[in-house]
């Protein structure tokens, strides 16, 4: 339980979505969730995969479009220099 009263295991993707400190979903969400955070004041995050039975090849997905996608959202010059 992580202050929702249910068991993370029991919540669905919706619920998880919601939750102030879960960050899910398409490149899209992750970036908006993380802006949240970042308004908070939060300037770092630690990015936790292999919850559960992720499949291997999902995990790799993921961080391939978090390297694509959401760090040069908030890196615009750092990105630019690698491409």
């Amino acid at each position: 339980m992580f202050g929702t009263g249910k068991d993370p295991n029991d919540m669905s993707d919706a619920e998880l979505k919601e939750h102030p400190m879960v960050v899910v979903g398409n490149p899209d969400e992750v970036i908006r969730k993380l802006e949240q955070i970042e308004r908070a004041g939060i300037d770092q995050a630690i990015c936790f995969k292999q919850a559960g039975r992720i499949p291997h090849s999902n995990i790799m997905k993921s961080y391939e479009l978090m390297g694509r996608h959401v760090l040069p959202h908030f890196n615009p010059q750092k990105a630019a220099a690698v491409s």
